[in-house]
């Protein structure tokens, strides 16, 4: 059993037949399979990896991060998304803001008081995402992403 790695999208596989594998487009059990995927390439001779530059280390570390930090902020708007999709479907939603801007200009402060605590669900919900989204552009490592959330 070997450890293969695609020349063109570095994929690695563990515990293969290897003659199951095509020595031009898989490299067999190349070294520095420990490091992160993007710090390597293959090299020039096209049989094994190698490690890239402490530059390009710290170039592809920066790009990694800020793919990261993107996928957070996406993850955050998605994570809101369906809570407020889970509670209100979006005519509702569009609906209560009609009937609180006809009873805004109908001076029906019943009516506002009672859809306020929706409108104010969904601004505060909005805030927060924000928050979070300014908290991910904001890191500088990863522990610090890690760490943000919303409730």
């Amino acid at each position: 059993m070997s450890t293969v790695v695609n020349k063109v999208t570095l994929e690695v596989r563990k515990s293969v037949n290897t003659p199951d594998y095509d020595p031009s487009l898989w490299l067999i059990n190349p070294d520095h399979l420990d490091a992160p995927r993007h710090h390597v390439r293959v090299n020039e001779a096209g049989d094994n990896l190698e490690l890239l530059s402490e530059a390009e280390i710290e170039e592809a570390d920066q790009v990694a991060f800020g793919a990261l930090k993107a996928e957070m902020i996406e993850f955050f708007r998605d994570q809101y998304k369906n809570e407020r999709e889970r509670r209100y479907e979006l005519q509702t939603l569009l609906y209560a803001q009609y009937l609180t801007y006809k009873a805004a200009v109908d001076m029906n402060d019943d009516v506002i008081d009672y859809l306020t605590p929706l409108v104010d669900w969904i601004v505060d919900g909005d805030r927060l995402v924000r928050e979070a989204e300014s908290q991910v552009l904001a890191a500088s490592n990863e522990d610090e992403l890690n760490a943000i959330s919303i409730d």
